[in-house]
């Protein structure tokens, strides 16, 4: 018997298939949702111009500061505090200066030394 030459078939390959459908169902969705927005009713979106406005809304919130770290800061002397050389907050270097103490058992220690 002879052998009769098939014609190869019209369907795509099994594996293109599912691509095939997705791409349909995308086309279709998209064509529905263009379609869908093409009505004539006007946006409740409107469009201005981007620019700076005064805060017309004020919130207000709780809030805790801490500081990061603390130091105990000692005399070798007792006395009251004459000037205090740095402000709150303000960054200082190792040696500053950052208050004067008036102390006047210091003064009579330092006068008794020079006797």
């Amino acid at each position: 018997m002879g052998r009769v030459a098939r014609t190869p078939s019209p369907r795509l390959p099994a594996a293109r298939r599912p691509r095939l459908v997705t791409v349909l169902l995308a086309v279709v969705a998209l064509t529905g949702t263009t379609a869908a927005s093409c009505g004539d009713d006007t946006s409740p979106v409107a469009v201005a111009p981007v620019g700076r406005a005064p805060v017309s809304e004020v919130i207000d919130a709780p809030a805790t500061v801490t500081a990061r770290a603390a130091a105990t800061l000692t005399a070798p002397a007792d006395g009251t505090l004459a000037s205090l050389r740095v402000r709150p907050g303000q960054r200082v270097a190792r040696g500053q200066v950052l208050a004067v103490i008036d102390s006047p058992s210091a003064r009579d220690r330092l006068t008794q030394a020079r006797d």
